[in-house]
């Protein structure tokens, strides 16, 4: 006898089907409109099916994963899970976003860079800093050109009382930025602190100047900031620009996608409530011909989109020239992708009459993506021989190997400055040994005996015999092995070495070395060896190549 269905029974009969064939429809239809994810995301792709792969399993973990990301309403279960995490445990999904008091939601690298987890050490935001006041110096003096540093603050440092109580420390290290402003006033470096100037507004600023679920200061935080950067600009052309009015103001509780950018890299499925809200200044811009209208390059982050897209540029400058963190060419990318290497730096620089570059805190350590080091190498001498500067650059601006170095300091507390020197160095040796061996010299051996300590047990004993101390049986040891390992490298740098050593004992030779220095904001070691370069190289045309 047939069983009869009850009608639950069918019920849950066609909702178990509608699960397995639903989806299935859904990826070869696309019926539904399903909204993507925000985000940056690699989707797996298809494998190609051959017998090989199917026996070594590969093939198989491959399909897996390409079925599960391309499976129909995918973005919309990955939605729903991602809400349910958030609702319930304040779980997110959002690659390194931190729920902080009150609702905020912070980005970790910002934490990071407040409490000074990122500081590169003294000796390299110094050497940045000394080359941008030489260049603001020449270039003012030889092309009427101001460049100009803005400092943009983070949403860490604005409201740090809303940062999670377990990121505090008991002991809050030095900070990049509070490195850079104090040494940026003893040097006389001309720059604009808006850090400084957001936190004298907080208290009395009429709406949020950060978004609770954003990232970047808010559009009203913006237009603060934007006021107060033409007003300096006007103080520094000694002219009047076109004014900027926002007399009136758009008052919403639901954020607009400029002031949402963190919520939506959670991929909830519904948007976060403001609990407080947020203004939305309406800009109108004078537009007065007789006005000044200056040709203006800024090289900056992400928080000059916002000034950007207000169309501030192309209303108060001659042109909206924008390098988005010295890579991108706006507005030229809109259209076909372009990038800064592409141009003569030397050539757009002297056509400015103003170079803004602009930098958030998070990444002060990336000192301005390499674009002072290139432009100080087109106006003052540099060494071939130390490179260190090139090599920093390509750490900090590669983001995994630098989160990865940061993360060997705080294990193995050894000071993040020593071992981004230390790979800086080790990335010249592997791509230029010659000129690194010059350079560096019995050091390099120094290095390679100390990391072994059977190695240096035995020259200790042999120290001991012989009655000298371990530093010095160590390096007799090092030079040794340079010699016979690398006999012509051997004889230019101790050529360098003697006439680095000639030039310090020489009185009036190495005062004029000095006053180089001064005069190109060097250090007197970096301006002693470009100068012994210059000497070696008419004695070895091609020493160190």
């Amino acid at each position: 006898m047939k069983r009869q269905y009850n009608i639950t029974e069918r019920i849950l009969l066609l909702i178990i089907l509608a699960v397995i064939i639903l989806p299935a429809l859904q990826k070869e239809t696309g019926l539904f409109r399903i909204q993507p994810l925000d985000g940056d995301f690699v989707l797996a792709e298809k494998p190609d099916l051959c017998l090989k792969a199917v026996y070594s399993g590969t093939y198989q973990s491959a399909f897996s994963d390409w079925l599960e990301h391309h499976i129909g309403f995918r973005n919309l279960l990955v939605r729903t899970s991602n809400q349910v995490d958030f609702s319930l445990f304040r779980k997110t999904h959002g690659e390194g976003v931190v729920v902080g008091k009150k609702g905020q939601l912070f980005e970790y690298d910002y934490i990071r860079t407040h409490k000074g987890i990122d500081f590169i050490g003294s000796e390299n935001l110094d050497r940045f800093l000394r080359r941008l006041k030489y260049l603001q110096t020449w270039l003012e003096k030889e092309h009427h050109t101001i460049l100009l540093l803005v400092i943009e603050p983070g949403k860490a440092a604005f409201m740090p009382e809303n940062i999670p109580d377990h990121f505090e420390p008991e002991e809050r290290s030095l900070t990049n930025y509070e490195y850079i402003v104090g040494r940026a006033r003893e040097l006389g470096v001309d720059f604009l602190d808006l850090q400084d100037f957001f936190q004298s507004c907080k208290s009395r600023a009429g709406y949020p100047m950060y978004p609770p679920h954003g990232t970047h200061w808010s559009i009203y935080g913006m237009s603060l900031a934007a006021d107060t950067l033409v007003k300096y600009l006007e103080y520094r052309l000694g002219t009047d620009l076109n004014d900027i009015d926002t007399d009136s103001m758009a008052i919403e509780y639901q954020a607009r996608r400029p002031d949402y950018d963190i919520g939506r890299a959670l991929n909830l499925l519904c948007w976060l409530p403001e609990k407080t809200p947020l203004a939305y200044p309406l800009f109108r811009f004078e537009d007065n011909p007789g006005k000044k209208r200056p040709a203006v390059l800024v090289v900056g982050d992400s928080y000059y989109w916002n000034i950007y897209n207000t169309k501030l540029p192309a209303r108060l400058f001659e042109r909206e020239v924008f390098w988005y963190f010295y890579s991108e060419v706006f507005p030229e990318s809109y259209h076909s992708p372009m990038r800064v290497e592409k141009l003569d730096l030397r050539r757009e620089t002297e056509k400015q009459e103003v170079i803004i570059l602009t930098i958030t805190d998070r990444f002060l350590y990336k000192l301005g993506w390499g674009f002072i080091d290139d432009l100080y190498g087109l106006y003052a001498p540099v060494s071939r021989y130390d490179r260190i500067p090139q090599y920093l650059r390509h750490i900090t601006c590669y983001e995994p190997w630098f989160k990865d170095l940061v993360s060997q300091s705080q294990k193995t507390d050894k000071p993040l400055e020593v071992i981004l020197n230390n790979n800086a160095l080790y990335q010249y040796g592997q791509e230029d040994f010659n000129s690194y061996m010059v350079l560096v010299g019995e050091w390099h051996y120094e290095q390679m005996i100390r990391s072994d300590s059977k190695w240096v047990e035995k020259i200790s004993q042999k120290a001991r015999e012989q009655g000298v101390s371990l530093d010095s049986a160590l390096n007799r040891d090092a030079r040794y092995l340079f010699a016979n390992e690398h006999p012509g490298l051997y004889r230019v740098h101790e050529r360098l070495t003697f006439i680095m050593d000639s030039l310090q004992r020489d009185t009036a030779t190495y005062m004029r070395i000095l006053e180089m220095a001064g005069f190109y904001q060097a250090t007197p070691e970096e301006m002693l060896l470009i100068e012994s370069e210059t000497i070696l190289e008419k004695d070895h045309p091609d020493a160190g190549s």
